[in-house]
């Protein structure tokens, strides 16, 4: 990750996700990604005091929820800026305009067909109903992912590779659950050139 990174996330989220105030928030959140946002106005008054009573539970001091909301704003500016030249299924799955998540889907599995790396999805605990990514022609620069785990998707950013338009860098971050039941966080880069969504391609033709 470039703006929300694996560190951050680490050093930030406090042990509360279980709380009723904080699953009554995530609740509310997701009706936002499930209805759509407002195109012209994604940073909406109810939106945004809805975010900020979460990062509020998120983070220690008011400095980090400052840090938070501004880290969310540069990558959402940053994301606006490169949107016009995405391909649609990589706005599809990124964009909150769209009212699709990947947040708390579970990645069952993953593998290569030819070039192309495919990720299977279980999202029947989180907010959309993708069970299957095809990243065309892909070369996965790291990756922590261990299916021996279970493996939640938390966040996503995508990026210009190298900043040429054509080719893309998405960075994925997973909360990750061993044998044991800890809790921790992994990441996945991958450089493609498109998203395909479900069964609407062949993988590897």
């Amino acid at each position: 990750m470039k703006y929300f990174t694996k560190e951050w996330c680490i050093d930030n989220k406090k042990q509360i996700s279980t709380t009723p105030e904080m699953k009554e928030l995530e609740k509310q959140i997701a009706q936002f990604f499930l209805n759509g946002f407002d195109k012209d106005n994604p940073w909406s008054e109810e939106f945004q005091k809805l975010q900020n009573a979460y990062n509020r539970l998120l983070c220690d001091e008011n400095e980090d929820i400052a840090r938070c909301q501004k880290t969310a704003k540069d990558y959402w500016d940053y994301f606006k800026q490169i949107e016009p030249f995405l391909p649609n299924c990589i706005k599809q799955i990124h964009n909150l305009n769209i009212g699709m998540s990947m947040h708390d889907s579970k990645v069952v599995n993953s593998n290569f067909i030819g070039k192309d790396f495919c990720i299977y999805i279980d999202p029947s605990g989180g907010y959309c109903d993708v069970t299957k990514l095809i990243f065309v022609n892909a070369e996965i620069l790291e990756s922590e992912l261990n299916l021996n785990n279970k493996n939640w998707w938390i966040y996503n950013e995508v990026y210009f590779y190298k900043d040429c338009k054509g080719r893309y860098e998405m960075h994925i971050l997973f909360d990750v659950e061993d044998e044991i039941q800890n809790i921790g966080k992994s990441e996945m880069i991958i450089v493609f050139d498109d998203i395909i969504i479900n069964d609407n391609y062949t993988a590897g033709q």
